[in-house]
């Protein structure tokens, strides 16, 4: 069964905004790999988190 979540289409473009501003933040503090890494992690979460958040996810909506 396939579900059309705005949230699901939308995750990787949230992990590459926060990789970038990760990234960005580290190159102001002179550490650009830490920064990007950061903005990895956190991007990664919050797309999980938007994942899990739609129906078919750990808040399944009963029907």
């Amino acid at each position: 069964m396939e579900t059309t979540s705005k949230n699901k289409n939308y995750g990787s473009y949230v992990f590459v905004g926060c990789m970038f501003i990760g990234a960005a933040i580290g190159m102001m503090a002179g550490k650009t790999e830490i920064g990007g890494a950061l903005g990895m992690g956190i991007g990664f979460l919050i797309w999980g988190l938007m994942k899990f958040n739609t129906n078919d996810g750990l808040w399944k909506k009963e029907k």
